[in-house]
């Protein structure tokens, strides 16, 4: 078992942390990874530094497959996810297409990672209201890909990647929770004032149907990385506390 927190001082910190697990999870595979990604503005950072670490030492990706976690329905290329990973991570390093996959894209999602060998690192960050990935609040743990309504809140943060004349997606796709739980390894970056109510929600250790985040606490590794300033003594999560 290992699970723990980490409070970095800085989202600079957060973000070399984040891209030092994810290269030393290369390292320890021999360079052979299935590694879930997300999306937004909390990982920005930590795919610079993976691109920058990637130009000093060239990494051999050739047998690393990429999923991301979900994407919007009905939004056009230049907003959707697939997009984003293209212009954040995908084009600065050396890959082929069959080496991509997208739940709006590929079919039957699940039983494709499952027969690439199933995800080795997810990474995830998180919703005000809780969500991971796209499951949002109420969603059940026995989720798998599936469509979804996006809440109004969810629309509302994700409207700055939108100008005044679009319409902000209301559908998306994203793996479920159960697709999340079956890594064998999960990071989540919480990043941001308005992540501090889920979060210590969280490290309160209890499950709560309507903060997905909490699901996690049936999972034994992993590694949750933060810039907020958390009162480690509140802390009932069985977890090892990092400060750096």
């Amino acid at each position: 078992m290992s699970r723990s927190l980490i409070i970095a001082k800085s989202y600079y910190a957060l973000s070399n942390c984040a891209k030092n697990i994810i290269v030393n999870t290369l390292n320890q595979s021999g360079f052979k990874l299935n590694l879930a990604l997300p999306t937004g503005n909390s990982p920005k950072l930590m795919y610079q530094l993976l691109v920058k670490h990637n130009r000093k030492l060239a990494i051999d990706w050739s047998n690393v497959n990429f999923f991301a976690l979900d994407d919007y329905i009905d939004v056009d290329s230049e907003h959707s996810f697939a997009n984003y990973l293209w212009q954040n991570l995908y084009r600065f390093i050396d890959i082929s297409c069959d080496q991509i996959f997208n739940p709006k894209i590929n079919i039957d999602y699940d039983n494709l990672i499952l027969a690439k060998g199933g995800l080795d690192l997810t990474i995830l960050g998180v919703g005000a209201n809780g969500h991971i990935a796209f499951n949002e609040p109420d969603t059940p743990l026995a989720s798998y890909t599936h469509s979804l309504w996006l809440t109004e809140s969810t629309r509302q943060a994700n409207k700055s990647a939108f100008d005044q004349t679009q319409t902000i997606p209301k559908r998306a796709i994203s793996v479920g929770i159960s697709t999340i739980l079956g890594s064998r390894a999960i990071i989540v970056l919480v990043s941001g004032k308005t992540k501090f109510k889920v979060l210590t929600r969280f490290l309160k250790g209890r499950i709560e149907s309507d903060l997905p985040l909490s699901n996690l606490l049936y999972h034994n590794n992993w590694t949750i990385i933060t810039d907020l300033a958390i009162d480690v003594t509140n802390i009932e999560v069985d977890c090892k506390i990092e400060i750096l």
